[in-house]
């Protein structure tokens, strides 16, 4: 089963509180999501080396590219040349 999202304003709340010094547990007790998850936003948006606390017009659409990256696509791979391979074969 796909796992729902946690809304931008939980997260924008997430990052407040632990620029605040608030620990993992505490954050993942008062919005009532897994301390795992608030470790994984925090890192995730620390790495983006994007300041704290996050600006109020920071734009919601920046901050879901920080938090779920896209996932990279697989690059194409080519097809052999399959006539150097058969003549290799056939020596």
């Amino acid at each position: 089963m796909a796992q729902r999202r946690t809304r931008m304003q939980t997260i924008r709340t997430l990052l407040m509180m632990k620029h605040n010094g608030l620990s993992d547990q505490q954050v993942a007790d008062s919005l009532k999501i897994a301390k795992g998850s608030v470790n994984a936003f925090y890192n995730r948006y620390k790495a983006s080396g994007k300041a704290l606390p996050v600006p109020a017009d920071f734009p919601d659409s920046e901050l879901r590219d920080i938090i779920y990256p896209s996932k990279p696509a697989f690059p194409r791979v080519s097809d052999p040349d399959w006539s150097s391979i058969e003549s290799q074969l056939s020596r």
